[in-house]
């Protein structure tokens, strides 16, 4: 046989340079003013009792246009013809008109009910998703592989085609179907999804397997049991005979198996175009133009009707086809030669036919309907075939991007590029099988992800043309996702004290920041930190990039007054510890003194200078250190006089002297200033063994409240503030962080009417 087809091929070289003669740009010229021309027959052709037939199909047997509605599965052919007529002219005339004639088929995006939603749906809007892409096209792609999928059975493998003539069949698939895979190649490439693809590729290989016979010519239907899959029985419905070949089926598998090897790039589907080709080539009845008869084994050939539609599939597929194979001249030539054919013995003269572009087509001579006839579909792969003439469409290229490695908590980010030789088309950027929250710009190529797990992870980045036919070129990608690095924080401790980490956790992600709080034992101070951190910060902030020793140093206190205790004399109870600018009110109580807190290990006593309204300077030997004294700690009275005060005390490490230790100044006022009944407050559990703790008052809180936890030795240890929106007579804290071991603690509670000290037992 392929002795045969090279002798076949050199008898029509003649017909290449035929072919040169004929421009393509005069080819659309005449296709211009043909469908310029069906347009107004179109006008002409409507009808007030059938308002849906609106799109021309053929003639009818009186020579009229023949329209039919949205509904017919060659009712997408026409809108793909006006797209075809503005891609090559970039004449928006033919925009307007595509765009409207391909919004008569929206709803037929939805059709469910017959397998050419794909021919209707892929020539009109995916025709225009291509020239002049918008959201709602893309939709309609989707919508329209959705609805082709509920037809395929998992059992039989493929898409059923007819429910008509359920008398004949049972699961029915034509080969003709081959050619609405292409919808559901684009929404994969649209969306992602490869349900979609998976469909397609079970559907070609089904088809592959049992609609072929030994010399690659194809049956028109076969037929399925649907519960089992297996073939019932094969025929030829539109073809002479259930053994002949009928023309436009043979070009539907020619067409059909170039489109998916493109789509999938599997060997096997290539080898069966080239084989399907062989056969066509090397037919006896395959007439000297190329242009065939409606079937190859018709009885009355050369008496037999061409079919000029069967030639432009075949020229189509065969453009395409030599840009994928070995033999791509032989295939080139051939098309030229059937293109040649099609121009010049097949084309309808100037204003004639209606306004359709070719004659002799062949549609089902064996119910005698539509022979040798214009077919809107001849003039559309016609159409498309030039455009393919014109320009051979190449796949972009993308260019190296390496394989990327990053650690979890980062975002990856690189730029797609790609080169196309065809400089003028646009380029589209997608991802296939991409990780989830992977994304990349369609236009500029910019990838972005942020990963949310450890892994290793391979994809593609896919770039697509908007030539004819549609091309992709991928590059594979493979990002390994370190783990978020661990690291340990130890924190040691010299002298006496306590250190608290938060968050308190015994591994920490890279980048945690870690805050230690150093709190002194008592009659010890921080000093300072060393190993992993210096300095006498606290508390400090640790950012954990490695792993961490810290220790906090302690030291002996020295003598040195840390806080300052307001005494009520009458009882030697401890009413609060001062703070600065406080404000003492003789209204609450009138018999006062006020206590030096100091470190009794290191303290040997304590001089007091006190100036402002009232002044007094006294040294004091024995603890408790009081500014007016005490006997055996019964506090001598003081009422003050109402004015401004400041309170300085200085430690020293004897009683006769010694070292002096860091003088301690408090300013304070004394005010005189009638108050409310003084308001009962309850704290519990008393003692708390978690460092909890609940507030309950007579009079309930609103508004804002400041609060400041202080050590037995008035070390701040804790502040802070509530808003309180709605009154409330109960309080909650929780200060097991700061109430580390067991004492006596105060705690501040100050409001804009009241200011209460209560002190707090931790078991």
């Amino acid at each position: 046989m392929k002795a045969k087809f090279i002798l076949f091929l050199a008898s029509s070289l003649s017909w290449a340079t035929s072919w040169a003669q004929v421009e393509v740009d005069h080819a659309f010229s005449h296709a211009q003013t043909q469908t310029a021309r069906l347009l107004q027959e179109i006008d002409a052709a409507k009808t007030t009792d059938r308002p849906d037939l609106l799109l021309p199909h053929s003639l009818t047997p009186t020579g009229l246009v023949k329209l039919i509605s949205s509904k017919e599965w060659t009712s997408g052919f026409f809108p793909g013809t006006l797209w075809f007529l503005y891609e090559h002219t970039k004449d928006t005339y033919w925009l307007t008109q595509a765009q409207a004639y391909t919004a008569k088929l929206n709803t037929e995006q939805f059709d469910t009910s017959t397998h050419d939603v794909g021919f209707k749906i892929y020539g009109s809007f995916g025709t225009g998703y291509r020239l002049a892409p918008t959201a709602a096209y893309r939709q309609a792609i989707i919508q329209a592989a959705q609805s082709l999928v509920t037809r395929f059975n998992a059992k039989t493998g493929c898409i059923r085609s007819w429910d008509h003539s359920t008398n004949l069949y049972s699961y029915p698939v034509i080969i003709d179907n081959m050619m609405n895979l292409e919808l559901l190649f684009a929404a994969t490439r649209l969306t992602g999804d490869f349900s979609y693809y998976n469909i397609a590729v079970s559907h070609a290989n089904t088809t592959l397997k049992n609609h072929f016979r030994t010399d690659y010519s194809s049956w028109h239907v076969v037929d399925y049991d649907a519960t089992t899959g297996a073939v019932i029985k094969k025929v030829t419905a539109q073809g002479y005979s259930n053994a002949s070949a009928w023309a436009r089926g043979q070009a539907w598998g020619l067409y059909g198996y170039t489109m998916c090897y493109r789509e999938t790039k599997n060997p096997v589907y290539l080898q069966h175009a080239e084989n399907i080709a062989s056969f066509l080539f090397n037919h006896p009845n395959l007439p000297a133009d190329g242009v065939p008869y409606w079937d190859y084994n018709a009885p009355l050939i050369p008496n037999e009707p061409r079919d000029a539609s069967a030639a432009a599939i075949m020229a189509s597929a065969l453009y395409e086809l030599s840009t994928y194979s070995t033999q791509a001249s032989n295939y080139r030539t051939m098309a030229d030669k059937i293109m040649t054919s099609l121009a010049t013995q097949y084309i309808s003269p100037v204003g004639e036919n209606r306004g359709f572009i070719l004659l002799h087509s062949t549609g089902n001579k064996p119910r005698n309907a539509e022979v040798d006839v214009p077919l809107n579909y001849a003039d559309y792969y016609y159409l498309e075939a030039l455009i393919r003439r014109k320009q051979t469409n190449l796949a972009p290229v993308l260019n190296t991007i390496e394989n990327k490695t990053l650690t979890l908590g980062q975002t990856l980010n690189f730029t797609a590029s790609a080169t196309d030789v065809n400089a003028n088309q646009t380029k589209t950027y997608s991802l296939v099988k991409a990780p989830a929250g992977a994304s990349i710009h369609n236009t500029t190529g910019t990838f972005s992800w942020k990963p949310t797990q450890a892994g290793t992870f391979t994809f593609s980045v896919q770039v697509t043309d908007n030539g004819s036919p549609v091309l992709t070129g991928q590059k594979p990608v493979t990002v390994t996702v370190n783990p978020t690095p661990t690291y340990t924080l130890q924190v040691a401790i010299t002298g006496s004290g306590s250190v608290t980490k938060n968050p308190n956790q015994t591994n920490y992600t890279d980048g945690t920041t870690v805050k230690l709080t150093a709190t002194p034992a008592a009659g010890y101070r921080f000093s300072s930190w060393s190993g992993a951190a210096t300095g006498t910060t606290n508390p400090l902030s640790v950012s954990m990039t490695a792993n961490k020793s810290i220790t906090a140093n302690f030291t002996p206190a020295g003598p040195q007054v840390v806080s300052f205790t307001l005494i009520n004399a009458s009882t030697d109870q401890p009413i609060r510890n001062l703070v600065p600018n406080d404000v003492i009110n003789l209204a609450t109580v009138k018999n006062l003194n006020i206590r030096a807190n100091t470190n009794p290990a290191t303290t040997g006593r304590v001089v007091f200078n006190l100036s402002g309204t009232q002044t007094r300077n006294i040294t004091e030997s024995t603890a408790p250190y009081a500014l007016f004294g005490d006997t055996n700690s019964n506090y001598t009275g003081w009422t003050p006089a109402t004015g401004s005060y400041s309170l300085k005390a200085t430690a020293y490490s004897s009683a006769s002297g010694g070292t002096a230790g860091p003088p301690l100044t408090l300013n304070f006022r004394v005010e005189n200033r009638a108050t409310t009944a003084p308001v009962s407050l309850v704290v519990y559990p008393t003692p708390t063994f978690s460092g909890y703790i609940q507030v309950k008052s007579e009079i309930a809180w609103h508004g804002k409240i400041t609060y400041k936890l202080l050590s037995e030795m008035g070390t701040t240890i804790a502040t802070g503030e509530l808003r309180i929106a709605e009154p409330t007579s109960l309080l909650e804290f929780n200060f097991a962080p700061q109430m580390l071991t067991g004492g006596i603690y105060y705690l501040h509670l100050n409001t804009k009417e009241q200011q209460e000290v209560l002190k707090l037992l931790r078991q």
